[in-house]
């Protein structure tokens, strides 16, 4: 029988479980489960990838269509220091002349045929069942005495597009929004997104004092009037 032809409970191409069964209370300095070193030796490079996954879906109704999925988990009773997913380390060794530095580098693209119902370019879900010490969404730190130019850039360098968002550069809770533009705002500006407190930062020319807008009216109908500074 064909594989097409019979029902597919779990299909793995390749399976690796590492578990030490040793004394409990032995301390394991190092543990690796796959180890893979690559090192290149060529002048000229394309594109060196030390793995890659690619998958193709061929068929309809898939549940979930994930190219990598991990999991860290402790068991109960486990002390840990620290809990990483995924660690990723991007190092030059010096004498080395970088275009650009990326150690995450995250791409979407579908047709235009093709129907999203949502995207995310990073969706990060939480599920705290305690109140931790100190908790943030994103953390953003620097272990260095050179911090980097921009915490957030949505401009770029060429030969990348900036990202001009459709509606709002930023939403926090409660609806308050930050936009941004070169136009004056009216009330057709962020209606139905940018609920009351939000802000209106107009970008003007480099010769004229740009200006600062605040929602005094409703999500429904923004009402934006300028910010005055006595």
């Amino acid at each position: 029988m064909a594989l097409s032809d019979r029902f597919i409970k779990v299909f793995e191409n390749i399976r690796i479980v590492g578990r030490d069964t040793g004394n409990p209370a032995a301390v394991i300095a190092d543990s690796e489960n796959i180890d893979m070193d690559f090192e290149n030796t060529l002048a000229a490079v394309g594109t060196a990838k030390a793995v890659r996954l690619r998958m193709n879906n061929k068929v309809d109704a898939t549940g979930d269509f994930r190219s990598l999925d991990m999991e860290v988990r402790t068991n109960e009773d486990c002390d840990v220091g620290t809990m990483t997913g995924i660690l990723i380390n991007t190092i030059g060794k010096g004498d080395c002349t970088i275009g650009e530095f990326r150690p995450i580098e995250i791409k979407h693209e579908w047709a235009a045929s093709d129907v999203v119902t949502t995207a995310h370019g990073i969706a990060i879900e939480y599920q705290l069942k305690s109140a931790p010490t100190n908790a943030a969404g994103i953390l953003l730190k620097s272990t260095d005495t050179h911090p980097p130019k921009y915490g957030v850039d949505m401009q770029g360098n060429a030969p990348s597009y900036p990202l001009n968002p459709a509606s709002a550069a930023i939403r926090f809770n409660n609806d308050i929004c930050i936009l941004t533009g070169t136009g004056e705002p009216d009330a057709a500006t962020g209606a139905g997104i940018a609920g009351p407190g939000s802000l209106y930062l107009r970008a003007l020319a480099s010769t004229a004092s740009s200006q600062l807008y605040t929602n005094d009216g409703t999500k429904a109908t923004p009402a934006w009037a300028p910010v005055v500074v006595a």
